[in-house]
């Protein structure tokens, strides 16, 4: 029976988990969430295709800092890797908003890659490690559902704000005003107290290389993990969906730009419910058939959105929104359960690694299928998906069937 933890331990737990959430809310309040594509094509007169050529850079730069990144915060610590990414981030997003050439614009992807690199990852081992301290890491994945509720929420209060700054004033005027928010997530992230680790975990992690490599010896010898964050990846891509193709695709509808914002609430909200569900969601199915299921609903949204000429195709990507929103906090928890301290936050960097890397490929190519049509855009992430995602689900399930279930119950499993 493990120890219970004290009342300090709780206060303190509880004052992080609050501030991790203002911390995320202020992150995820972009006011040019749901403009930035037509404020690049309509503001700053870029192709479509052009537009995908500066994403796959920003992703491919947004790759090369991950898993050091996540190296960086093993070894430096989790707040101090919070306050390197938000200041990154937000001079990246400033530059963007006054940069006025594809070549001003591509650079200012630079920071603003960089510092999202920073911050994948951490928040998730920043919380784990919290709730550790506490003696609470039993109810991690809910806590991780509800944080990403609560980012989900803030990212749509943002997007929806944002439409109508940009119908009331310009397309450049979300942007900027996003730049703001970065500074009140730096102000609270000095704030947040660095959560203890174990003096063996810190030795472990005392050479930033060595945490690079003992990350990688893990990922080579336990298949379980090295396949849910290759399917995590795989179906992570459809997410483009949102991010790069429901803009121009209500722009081939006729919606009017100041709509976009209210448009992009029912996704949002479908995310929402999909990451407050997570946890029972798991708990009725079990992590197998949640992650199957994540799987069947991705596809029907892609499938959709193929082959439906019809602004109520983004049914489809509600679909897909919904998939991931409860897919991940179970993914997580399932690679934290098997991961110590001394490099949690290294893996956890590879699934935002493999996106990055998987965007930085993928996004010339729909790019140049979505100039030619926005359902052939839809087609070919739909093969992508159903190709490389179908077989890490097989190969991880496999794995995971032939597994033991993490080797060590930890202290943190057993509530008193």
């Amino acid at each position: 029976m493990g120890v219970s933890p004290s009342p300090g331990q709780l206060t303190a737990m509880n004052r992080n988990v609050r501030l991790l959430r203002v911390y995320v809310t202020s992150l995820m309040l972009t006011p040019f969430l749901a403009v930035w594509v037509v404020y690049l094509t309509d503001f700053r007169e870029l192709t479509l295709t052009q537009v995908a050529i500066m994403e796959a850079f920003f992703w491919a730069v947004s790759m090369l800092a991950e898993i050091p990144s996540g190296a960086f915060a093993d070894r430096f610590g989790r707040k101090s890797t919070f306050l390197v990414g938000v200041t990154l981030e937000g001079i990246g997003v400033f530059s963007f908003g006054l940069a006025s050439n594809f070549e001003l614009l591509t650079a200012s992807y630079v920071l603003w890659a960089s510092g999202i690199a920073f911050g994948s990852g951490n928040a998730q081992a920043f919380l784990y490690e919290t709730m550790k301290a506490g003696g609470r890491a039993e109810g991690y994945a809910k806590q991780q559902g509800r944080l990403q509720a609560i980012m989900m929420t803030s990212s749509m209060v943002g997007a929806a704000s944002g439409a109508f700054v940009a119908a009331w004033l310009d397309l450049q005027a979300p942007v900027l005003l996003g730049a703001a928010f970065y500074v009140v997530a730096f102000v609270v992230a000095l704030r947040l107290d660095e959560p203890p680790r174990d003096e063996e975990q810190l030795a472990a992690a005392s050479s930033y290389l060595a945490t690079l490599r003992a990350a990688a010896g893990f990922l080579r010898s336990h298949a379980p993990v090295r396949f849910v964050i290759l399917f995590s990846i795989a179906t992570g891509v459809a997410s483009m969906t949102e991010w790069l193709l429901m803009q121009p695709f209500l722009a081939s509808h006729n919606v009017p730009i100041g709509l976009f914002g209210l448009i992009a609430i029912p996704v949002r909200l479908s995310s929402v419910l999909g990451a407050l569900g997570g946890a029972q969601i798991v708990e009725w199915l079990g992590i197998r058939r949640t992650v199957v299921s994540s799987f069947v609903l991705t596809l029907g949204g892609l499938v959709t959105l193929a082959t439906v000429d019809h602004v109520g195709a983004l049914f489809g990507v509600m679909a897909i929104a919904v998939a991931g929103a409860f897919r991940q906090p179970a993914v997580w928890a399932y690679i934290n359960d098997r991961t110590s301290s001394s490099m949690r936050a290294t893996v956890l960097s590879v699934t935002p690694f493999g996106m990055s890397a998987s965007f930085a490929l993928l996004f010339p190519f729909i790019g140049l299928a979505s100039d030619e049509g926005i359902r052939l855009g839809f087609a070919v992430l739909l093969g992508v998906v159903t190709a490389a995602a179908g077989l890490s689900l097989v190969l991880w399930l496999k794995a995971d069937a032939g597994a033991d279930p993490p080797a060590v119950l930890r202290p943190e499993h057993v509530t008193s």
